[in-house]
């Protein structure tokens, strides 16, 4: 007889999507999914484009966000790095 024995879950969360949404004078960029070094390619795009054609805050949101890895996190560090030299803040809903 073989026992097998799971370990966490099968399913994977969906693969993120990336969204924006304007709120006042402010950018939202919405993540839902898995945030991770597969998904960076697209979300290192979105983030450039909101910081080079946007003006104003850009807000962060990640309540629907299932995962994100420390590749996420440099890339969410760069662009408050780069809104700040250009007197943006950027912040983080629900994390």
């Amino acid at each position: 007889m073989t026992r097998t024995t799971r370990v966490g879950s099968t399913t994977r969360p969906p693969a993120l999507k990336v969204s924006l949404a304007p709120e006042g004078m402010a950018t939202v960029v919405v993540l839902q999914g898995e945030a991770d070094v597969v998904s960076l390619p697209a979300l290192s795009e979105a983030l450039e484009r909101i910081i080079s054609r946007h003006k104003g805050p850009v807000i962060i949101d990640l309540a629907d966000t299932a995962f994100i890895d420390s590749a996420t996190v440099r890339a969410l560090s760069w662009a408050a790095v780069t809104l700040d030299k250009a007197g943006r803040p950027l912040s983080v809903r629900a994390p």
